[in-house]
């Protein structure tokens, strides 16, 4: 029964009922009304494969690519995943090509207050400017949908790079993951964490540059879905830390544990902890070591098998502290010689 009618001001679609098409309705993005002489569109019924109503609840689902939503023209689809898909889009108000994530849940009803207050985190990321760093340019609700505006990066994925040339190189491993440590370090200056750190959020770009990717969206997630009610998990179950698991604050040390595994897997190819299910994973990242001395040895050097042990503590305390520290001591690694070797002698252990 629902049609998309598309506001004359500010070019947005919505959807209403035909009934409900009259002079008292008004653009929910700018405020407009919709009717003016000869000016609104009415669009009919949409085809199948559009932007529909389930049948069982009034979750909107996307099974196939549209070409519009709201004030997006949509194009191809870049990839998905648990928490949605992800399309190259053209913003119609902006004019601009950007990368659109439409979330596939429904946000609750009583969201109005947390969603006012991520929008105005959302201020704060948008001003974060970082060469590592993808920019969030807008976060909101439209046509039932949640979505995430972002900067449009054109690249290839750690994850895609690591299925394919796995094991990659210590040294390009510990370049790639500097330089995402080098866009974690400033949005924690901001007071921002990320969150869902894991090799498909890090994206490297056709110039060689790493990129990260999805500030905000664990958050987002978080504040507009439950456990109990959709028993959904906020981030990654294979690279989560143990904090996220119980259900506690997120630090800084957060990312940092992420950014450990992260480590683990470019240089093994192997995922840290592996079960089949979501409980045997929790289990392992609360009480099972990542790396254990008597474990089979599939680090080279065993200074990163410090490094990662370092960083991927049950106790956030016991880890790097910092982004930056966890940086300083795969720096440290570099600049020692061939196999990571250390000239001096004193450096030879992970600082602490």
């Amino acid at each position: 029964p629902y049609v998309p009618v598309d506001c004359p001001g500010c070019r947005a679609r919505f959807r209403t009922l035909p009934g409900q098409i009259n002079p008292a309705v008004y653009c929910p993005f700018c405020g407009e009304p919709i009717i003016k002489a000869r000016h609104y569109l009415f669009l009919g019924q949409e085809p199948a494969g559009r932007l529909r109503a389930a049948e069982s609840s009034p979750v909107y689902s996307l099974s196939h690519v549209p070409d519009r939503f709201a004030h997006f023209r949509l194009h191809n689809l870049l990839g998905h995943g648990g928490a949605g898909k992800v399309y190259e889009a053209y913003n119609l108000r902006s004019e601009r090509k950007v990368a659109l994530k439409l979330l596939n849940f429904q946000p609750l009803e009583d969201m109005a207050g947390s969603f006012s207050r991520l929008q105005q985190e959302a201020r704060v990321a948008c001003s974060v400017a970082h060469e590592n760093i993808i920019r969030i340019y807008d976060l909101g609700v439209a046509e039932g949908v949640p979505f995430i505006e972002m900067e449009l990066v054109r690249g290839t994925s750690l994850r895609e790079r690591v299925r394919r040339d796995a094991p990659l190189p210590p040294p390009e491993a510990c370049r790639i993951c500097l330089q995402a440590l080098a866009g974690l370090h400033e949005v924690h200056q901001h007071r921002i964490v990320h969150g869902d750190v894991k090799p498909g959020n890090i994206l490297i770009d056709q110039q060689g540059l790493v990129r990260l990717s999805d500030f905000g969206i664990s958050r987002f997630l978080e504040e507009t879905t439950t456990v109990s009610a959709g028993g959904r998990l906020i981030g990654s179950p294979y690279f989560m830390a143990p904090e996220q698991w119980r259900g506690e604050t997120l630090s800084p040390a957060t990312d940092v544990y992420a950014m450990g595994l992260v480590l683990y897997y470019a240089l093994t190819g192997r995922l840290p902890y592996e079960g089949e299910t979501k409980l045997t994973l929790m289990y392992k990242h609360l009480y099972e070591p990542l790396l254990e001395p008597a474990a089979p040895r599939l680090l080279a050097p065993d200074y990163l098998g410090e490094v990662i042990r370092r960083a991927t503590e049950k106790q956030p305390k016991e880890r790097f502290q910092s982004a930056a520290e966890f940086a300083e001591s795969l720096r440290i690694y570099l600049e020692g010689g061939r196999g990571g070797r250390q000239k001096d002698e004193g450096k030879s252990r992970v600082p602490s």
